[in-house]
């Protein structure tokens, strides 16, 4: 197959905004499986998509919700599905503004589809913050209790929607089904369970509209220091914090009250 060219795509950030807000490619790649010259290339159809990716370049999704839903959403991180797995680390480096090196650490990684299987996006989930003060206050940590009680968070690190992929509210509608099912997929795959989870918005960039129209709770800022910024001294752009309980009582499992040993 000839390489097909793909619209550079973008954050889904604004995807609940007027139309005319939506971030415009401003030049197109090819993309998704590696040959021996680097160019990325398209050459591969997922057999749970009932399209391929020649037809899904040659047709704009413009539309309402209502008319693609319910959406497909396909877990590939784990060795069942090493082709998914890679052609969504390959999207996310092309077209996800902060790229995509390589999945560390514990993660999942949702394709996402409209209900006739055409690919809209993709979201990650990974490690939380190790430290984040807003976010630690309002749990109620302190700096002993969170790295013992850090595992029961987990972090949306990347959330991608393509650009020819024009509808309203589809992002926040994709942040709500993929909270229903995540504590499942993560229960099946490391065996434990999680009660909340967090992202952060860089507001240099974005307003965090859809994860306000998925009703996650905006708890303040960052304080701009990154993972090992020297303190009093910005080193990264200041973000919103967002979270999402995944249970009614988060806080008895993410702050339990140690009971004293006998004797």
């Amino acid at each position: 197959m000839s390489p097909v060219p793909m619209a550079k795509g973008f954050l889904s950030e604004e995807l609940t905004c007027p139309m005319d807000t939506l971030i415009e490619p401003k030049r197109r790649m090819y993309v998704l499986h590696p040959k021996g010259n680097g160019i990325l290339y398209l050459h591969c159809t997922y057999n749970y998509y009932a399209t391929t990716y020649d037809e899904l370049n040659l047709m704009a999704v413009t539309c309402a919700l209502a008319e693609i839903v319910p959406l497909q959403l396909h877990e590939v991180s784990g060795a069942d599905d090493p082709e998914g797995r890679r052609q969504l680390e390959a999207a996310l480096h092309q077209y996800h503004y902060l790229g995509y090196r390589s999945r560390v650490g514990q993660n999942l990684q949702y394709w996402v589809g409209d209900k006739q299987g055409r690919p809209l996006g993709c979201v990650v989930f990974g490690a939380p913050a190790w430290q984040c003060a807003v976010r630690d206050r309002w749990i109620g940590w302190d700096a002993a209790q969170r790295p013992r009680q850090l595992g029961g968070l987990v972090n949306n690190t990347r959330f991608l929607i393509f650009s020819w992929v024009r509808v309203p509210h589809l992002a926040s509608h994709i942040l709500s089904q993929i909270s229903r099912r995540i504590r499942r997929d993560w229960q099946q795959k490391y065996g434990q369970p999680i009660w909340l989870l967090e992202t952060f918005v860089d507001r240099q960039r974005f307003a965090g509209t859809c994860y306000r129209a998925a009703n996650w709770i905006c708890l303040g800022q960052t304080q701009g220091r990154g993972r090992q910024g020297p303190s009093g001294r910005l080193s990264t752009s200041i973000k919103d914090v967002y979270v999402w309980p995944l249970h009614r009582h988060f806080r008895r499992y993410l702050n339990p009250v140690e009971t004293p040993l006998p004797g």
